[in-house]
């Protein structure tokens, strides 16, 4: 996931002390080389500042990324994909997510779900871990239709079972 697809663009002039690049991956940058700031510039790389990003949510992301090694290649699909972690918090969306939705990855990629889109049947497979199919669901917040199949995905660790994330794949319906 590039930075330049997540990072707020609507910002001020106002130059900030520490910065990433809009042009890295979140995969490939180091969490310990990020400040303890609350936010980081994003620059271009002839040092333009094109946005900015929560240094909470750039970390957040990273650890995300080390548990979606398969994101290349999610990323490519024409289905949509939108994985969240047990909490509901959206760790990972598609091209095509996006863009079958409408919604721009900035506005949701580190929101909780139950904020942005309350009445997600995603998040009674989170509530129950139980697999959902629907051939018409509507998504309230953008108002369109779409076909989803929805599963849990899980993580055995120490004997444990405990959900990691969910997968959605979506299409327009007419």
């Amino acid at each position: 996931m590039l930075i330049s697809r997540i990072m707020r663009t609507n910002v001020d002039e106002k130059r900030l002390e520490h910065h990433i690049y809009a042009s890295q991956l979140v995969s490939d940058i180091n969490p310990e080389g990020i400040r303890d700031t609350q936010k980081l510039e994003v620059r271009e790389e002839n040092e333009t500042k094109v946005g900015e990003m929560r240094t909470a949510d750039l970390l957040y992301l990273i650890e995300a990324s080390q548990r979606l090694h398969l994101s290349a290649i999610l990323d490519k699909l024409d289905a949509g994909v939108i994985a969240v972690d047990a909490e509901g918090r959206i760790c990972f969306e598609n091209e095509a997510y996006s863009r079958i939705v409408g919604v721009s990855e900035r506005k949701t990629i580190g929101r909780n779900l139950h904020v942005v889109e309350p009445d997600a049947i995603l998040l009674k497979v989170l509530e129950t871990g139980e697999p959902i199919y629907r051939n018409r669901q509507l998504i309230h917040s953008v108002g369109k239709f779409v076909a989803m199949r929805i599963y849990p995905i899980v993580k055995m660790e120490r004997s444990r079972e405990h959900i990691l994330s969910f997968r959605t794949s979506v299409s327009l319906t007419s």
